[in-house]
């Protein structure tokens, strides 16, 4: 199957969002974690993989635009069966509101009409549907039944707490169906029901582990000129940073350079690795 990247980056520049460093604009420019994600569920859908598990670091862009490419799987394929799933019915209502702004925004030749839009779904009159469910942090086993599913996005994941609903969501799976996508995106949370979901996707033929670490966002990098990086960048890396930076070179293809190592120095000695 063919993901058209870009026509789905010049839907994205259509959308409104809010950042947090540039308050509202258009996402028009893209950060570098978004592209890859987006580029490595087109590059599985090619090789007629469907299913991806997203393992990312803190604020990169994942979230917003996974809830961009939920609507746009929908706008574009009738009749779809969707669902978007979140840890919380906080979150629920945060996501719900983000896809409603996200249609407001649009000019009509972009989007499908909505037929109607509360706490529980959201419908368009190409026939296509999401489902708003919340898993919960605690056992509830009421995921996805009832409900034939060809279209899934969960987010957070790892703080979902209900093995037996997990269970019935995927059961529930769409297998044949062409347009089909699932997604499950998350940070890290220890070893838990996402990190089995990640070690298999790791090692399975029809889905994809996906890794995205903060160090693939352009902006997480110092000025050369900035304090941040005059005091924290020394001109040499400490034993632990060289095998780290040796290890994303051979497994992700990436160099990590000092503006970042800086940023890095910076952040965990002044913000806090809880913060990345």
């Amino acid at each position: 199957m063919k993901f058209n990247l870009s026509q789905f980056y010049q839907f994205c520049s259509q959308l409104k969002i809010e950042t947090k460093e540039e308050g509202l604009r258009k996402m028009d420019n893209l950060l570098g974690t978004q592209t890859y994600v987006m580029q490595e569920i087109a590059d599985g859908l090619a090789e007629d993989i469907h299913f991806f598990v997203i393992l990312k670091g803190r604020q990169l862009g994942i979230t917003t635009i996974s809830l961009a490419l939920d609507l746009y799987w929908h706008f574009t394929n009738n009749g779809l069966g969707g669902t978007l799933v979140t840890d919380t019915e906080e979150n629920r209502d945060m996501f719900r509101g983000t896809l409603g702004a996200y249609m407001d925004g649009l000019p009509k030749e972009y989007k499908i009409p909505m037929l109607a839009h509360n706490r529980n779904s959201l419908s368009l009159k190409n026939r296509s549907r999401i489902f708003y469910q919340v898993a919960g942090l605690r056992a509830k086993g009421s995921l996805g039944r009832g409900k034939g599913i060809t279209f899934l996005h969960g987010t957070e994941t790892s703080s979902w707490g209900d093995e037996e609903g997990l269970a019935s969501l995927l059961a529930s799976l769409a297998e044949q169906n062409p347009n089909r996508l699932y997604i499950f995106e998350s940070t890290a949370r220890g070893f838990n029901m996402f990190h089995d979901m990640y070690v298999t996707a790791k090692k399975a033929r029809t889905q994809r582990a996906i890794f995205c670490g903060w160090w693939r966002n352009e902006l997480y990098m110092a000025d050369p000129e900035s304090s941040v990086y005059k005091t924290y960048w020394d001109g040499k890396m400490t034993g632990e940073e060289k095998e780290w930076v040796r290890d994303i070179k051979k497994l992700y293809n990436f160099e990590i350079n000092s503006r970042q190592l800086a940023w890095w120095r910076w952040k965990m000695t002044e913000i806090g690795r809880a913060h990345v």
